[in-house]
């Protein structure tokens, strides 16, 4: 069982949030999946995160969905890059233009949760290559071309601290910032700031 305690997805395996019977839980393992659904929020803490939801399309399994959090807070943070990466996703404006419907390996593991529950969680997702097919999908552990050249790109993009700039809309600068060339109101500024790394 894999354990990524720093940024578990959060799935448990029903649709509405219920204990099942182990013969009703899908298996650990690999699985061609669609993204369905993915969108900004923060957890009831006010942590902020990306909340993405995934639908497997070939096999026995076939229509279950499972939810994964990539939580952007300062700890979890470099967690979730690197496995957001994975997906082939960089930027704030990657996030915020979710690739619906691209089709990806995942790797599933359960998780024990409290009263018998079991949730699942996807460890790994990474985009399916032309190669694959519904009943061999793969995880790629090794870089090929392709995965190099994403990987230099993303080595190129600058470490950000800032938090939370997603949820942030502009705001009237400081009395003591009016001279401020990189003003929130400035277009500039946020054409500077959309392809910046999260």
């Amino acid at each position: 069982m894999h354990n990524h305690p720093d940024n578990r997805g959060v799935a448990e395996q029903s649709p509405h949030n219920q204990p099942q019977n182990s013969s009703k839980i899908v298996p650990p393992g690999i699985y061609q999946a669609i993204l369905v659904e993915a969108e900004f929020r923060k957890s009831s803490h006010g942590t902020p995160g990306w909340h993405a939801k995934v639908e497997i399309i070939g096999g026995p399994h076939a229509g279950r969905r499972f939810w994964a959090d990539y939580w952007l807070s300062k700890p979890a943070k470099p967690v979730s890059k690197d496995r957001l990466a994975r997906m082939e996703l960089y930027c704030i404006d990657d996030l915020r233009n979710p690739p619906i419907g691209r089709e990806y390996a995942i790797d599933v593991a359960h998780r024990a949760g409290s009263m018998g529950r079991v949730f699942v969680d996807i460890v790994d997702a990474v985009p399916m290559s032309p190669a694959d097919t519904t009943t061999n999908p793969q995880i790629r552990r090794e870089p090929d071309t392709e995965r190099q050249r994403a990987d230099e790109r993303r080595a190129c993009l600058p470490y950000e601290e800032e938090e939370e700039v997603y949820y942030t809309e502009p705001q009237p600068p400081d009395d003591d910032d009016d001279d401020d060339d990189n003003s929130p109101f400035d277009d500039d500024y946020w054409d500077d700031y959309s392809n910046r790394d999260f």
